[in-house]
């Protein structure tokens, strides 16, 4: 995944596959909640119930959108590889 602020808007971008459960779950209907979550630590104590765990995260919902256009798909891929790397 990716993400980016455009117009004061945050826009994810996912990446999938060109058939399956998903993009058919899409074209039914977009409405979409999401999650999101990196950063991930565990934190060690000296007994089972001080261990903890941390990480950042997101959580909400949209409208999805499949993208078909090669301008704009470059565009999308160009934000989830920054992400990536």
């Amino acid at each position: 995944h990716g993400y980016s602020l455009e117009d004061g808007r945050l826009v994810l971008y996912y990446h999938g596959a060109r058939e399956g459960k998903k993009l058919e779950l899409v074209k039914e209907n977009p409405q979409m909640g999401f999650e999101m979550d990196c950063g991930h630590e565990l934190v060690e104590g000296r007994l089972a119930c001080q261990h903890s765990y941390h990480y950042a995260s997101i959580i909400g919902n949209g409208e999805a959108r499949v993208i078909t256009e090669p301008e704009e798909k470059l565009k999308a891929l160009a934000v989830i590889m920054k992400h990536q790397t």
